[in-house]
């Protein structure tokens, strides 16, 4: 009895150890039970960003996603890769340096994100559908041909104007009974109640002048490309300092526009020549590569930026009353001097010397090119090789006048601005020691030029023969002598 009392425990003693063992049985019930997996609620994009209207990929696109806020870069190639999208509608917006230098900031689209990964391709709208929505009476586009389009201001107060005319001009071959001939061809559109515009079949490959005009008031005449995209967005600003030529009326204007010269690897260049082309002001960069033009009139106008070795630059300018001037950066790009090898290829031409090649292709005129032009000691030994030009060579310089009876000067053009007068847009500084009291402005500034300055030179004879770009107003009745120098666009 005493033994069996031993080994078995009392009901006193167990109480214990059944709440131990009831406690015990949900744990293990529980450790036996299955864990529910995890719900995802992220997925992947992977993708391109894509040009449509060059057909090429969009390299370092930045690629946003709105809500919630995050952006990634897109590699050389236009891929890009969105880790932890939350899943459901979202918008993803992209852009790029190649969409901003024509003015289209940014597109965006909506996609359904799932879990996983998903592959995904942000594109642009196609020429198609650019003249579609925007050219509807031209359906039909023909090859090459160009949009512009834009918004038309006042650069006192910043509003938009309606009933503003916006021109568009260039030069072309036309064939009609008199043979073939270089002339002249335009658009214009007038802007809306927004004071919007748009104007449908450009040329895409070549320059052309526009200008944009209202009541009196006007923008600066500035010259582009629109080049392979074939779409362009370009503002206009305008106001009573320029004309309707889109030439500088009046002085004394409040505008200031002012910047700083860099190289390719972003040093300051001092001594840049710079130009606010249609006002006619010119200055250089101090030590710093900074200039300053004060009192410029207001309105959209073209900066020319060139120095020798460092290449040359346009760039179109909005000076503005409402907003304060900032600053503007500009790269040169740099030229190097290699030593000689010969080389058979096919070289793009600026748009300068592919207006001389067009115009020699066709035989309008006379051409020096810079072969002939090396071999000459001066510049009065180059313009003599002209056999329209009497030109003199006097102890007080050059003396210019065409053999044509009943003719004197003709228009002198250089690097495509008329040489008219001291200050005035000529890409060669008239030197302030030539003896100008006997020649011309004009003639002094070629006076001051080195052959070795000297790129081409063409004459054309009589007012129906001259290219139209380079005029002004009035045509020479007398011809005109263009000459190309080392700062042209080349």
């Amino acid at each position: 009895m005493n033994r069996l009392n031993s080994s078995a425990p009392s009901t006193a003693a167990r109480p214990w150890r059944a709440l131990l063992v009831l406690a015990s049985v949900p744990m293990l019930i529980s450790m036996r039970q299955p864990v529910p997996e995890r719900i995802q609620t992220t997925g992947i994009l992977e993708g391109i960003a894509f040009d449509s209207l060059t057909m090429k990929p969009l390299p370092g696109a930045t690629v946003e996603l709105l809500q919630p806020a995050r952006s990634v870069v897109a590699d050389k190639n236009g891929r890009f890769r969105m880790d932890s999208v939350p899943i459901g509608t979202r918008r993803l917006a992209f852009s790029s340096p190649e969409l901003d230098s024509i003015g289209l900031f940014a597109f965006a689209r909506d996609f359904e994100v799932a879990t996983g990964r998903q592959s995904i391709r942000l594109t642009t709208p196609s020429m198609a559908t650019f003249y579609d929505r925007l050219c509807p009476a031209q359906a039909n586009p023909i090859r090459d041909s160009a949009i512009v389009f834009g918004t038309v201001y006042d650069a006192r107060s910043g509003a938009a104007l309606d009933s503003a005319h916006v021109s568009f001009a260039w030069y072309t071959v036309m064939t009609d009974g008199k043979g073939v001939r270089l002339g002249e061809a335009s658009r214009e559109a007038i802007t809306d109640s927004a004071g919007a515009y748009v104007i449908c079949g450009l040329p895409s490959d070549i320059t052309v002048t526009t200008t944009a005009t209202r009541s009196g008031a006007s923008s600066g005449r500035i010259t582009q490309i629109v080049g392979n995209a074939r779409l362009l967005r370009r503002e206009f600003r305008v106001s009573d300092d320029f004309n309707a030529s889109g030439s500088a009326g009046r002085s004394g204007s409040n505008g200031v526009v002012r910047g700083l010269v860099v190289d390719e690897k972003g040093g300051a260049l001092s001594n840049a020549l710079v130009m606010l082309i249609a006002s006619d002001r010119v200055t250089r960069t101090d030590n710093q590569g900074r200039f300053t033009f004060a009192n410029a009139p207001l309105g959209t106008q073209e900066l020319s930026v060139r120095q020798i070795g460092a290449g040359a630059v346009y760039q179109v300018v909005d000076v503005r009353a409402d907003v304060a001037a900032e600053d503007l950066r500009i790269t040169l790009p740099s030229t190097a001097t290699l030593t000689r090898v010969n080389v058979r290829a096919e070289r793009t031409a600026g748009s300068d010397r592919a207006g001389y090649l067009r115009r020699r292709k066709m035989g309008i005129g006379e051409f020096i090119d810079e072969k002939e032009i090396a071999m000459r000691p001066d510049v009065a030994s180059v313009l003599q090789r002209i056999t329209g030009l009497l030109v003199e060579k006097t102890m007080l310089g050059l003396k210019i006048n065409v053999r044509r009876p009943g003719c004197g000067a003709p228009l002198i053009v250089i690097d495509g601005f008329p040489a008219s007068g001291r200050g005035t847009t000529s890409t060669i500084p008239l030197d302030a020691t030539a003896p100008v009291q006997m020649m011309s402005p004009a003639e002094a500034r070629l006076n001051a030029l080195n052959p070795r300055d000297i790129v081409a030179v063409e004459y054309h004879t009589g007012a129906n023969m001259v290219p139209m770009e380079y005029g002004n107003a009035s045509r020479p009745d007398c011809g005109m002598l263009l000459v190309w120098t080392v700062f042209a666009r080349w």
